[in-house]
């Protein structure tokens, strides 16, 4: 296992990864990957410089809660609304 190059890399790995095996559940939470549970929240913007992103709801890009989507991406309701017109 290589360890994460940047300050940034490395706190993403201990929120996650790290996460899941001190829950004692890295089998199914701790990566973002197919069958993992999954709360995500993407914002278009850093929080980090300005926390108050978080509160404009147009800023949150992606919402995840238990591998749900409960904003999904826009390109994946694109691809949804295409195929559900075919």
């Amino acid at each position: 296992m290589s360890v994460p190059a940047t300050p940034k890399q490395r706190a993403n790995s201990a929120v996650t990864r790290l996460g899941g095996q001190l829950m004692g559940r890295p089998e199914d939470l701790g990566c973002i990957a197919p069958g993992q549970l999954a709360d995500l929240l993407l914002v278009d913007g850093d929080p980090l410089a300005d926390i108050r992103i978080l509160q404009d709801a147009g800023k949150l890009t992606v919402i995840m809660k238990g591998g749900r989507f409960h904003k999904a991406p826009a390109a994946a309701k694109v691809q949804r609304q295409s195929v559900a017109a075919e």
